[in-house]
């Protein structure tokens, strides 16, 4: 029992860290949400290492693991789809600056000429 809490427990830190994720990208606060990609990438990289029998675990305690992973999944693939979208926008954005800025230079050349 004692390996399925622990492992229960590192799963529900990745999973709380991910909704956290998912919430930041709902309310565009890119610098948290920066931050908490990285603590997660920690966290995944620490359970990889983790020894997780799960073929052990009952089968009550393998649906347990098995939907905290598929909340965990969720979450994770609607920061991803957010987090894609502004970095799409912003690339409009930034393209539609650099288009100012191109025409800017040709009227300035235009009146100089």
């Amino acid at each position: 029992m004692a390996a399925f809490e622990s492992i229960l427990t590192a799963y529900r830190a990745l999973h709380d860290l991910t909704v956290q994720l998912r919430d930041a990208t709902r309310s565009e606060r890119w610098n948290d949400a920066q931050a908490l990609m990285e603590e997660q990438s920690r966290i995944v990289s620490a359970l990889s290492g983790l020894d997780s029998p799960l073929d052990s675990l009952s089968p009550q305690q393998r649906r347990e693991v098995e939907s905290l992973l598929q909340e965990t999944d969720q979450a994770n693939r609607e920061a991803l789809s957010r987090a894609e979208a502004w970095r799409n926008e912003v690339g409009g954005i930034v393209g539609e600056i650099g288009a100012a800025q191109v025409n800017s230079n040709r009227l300035a050349r235009a009146y100089r000429g």
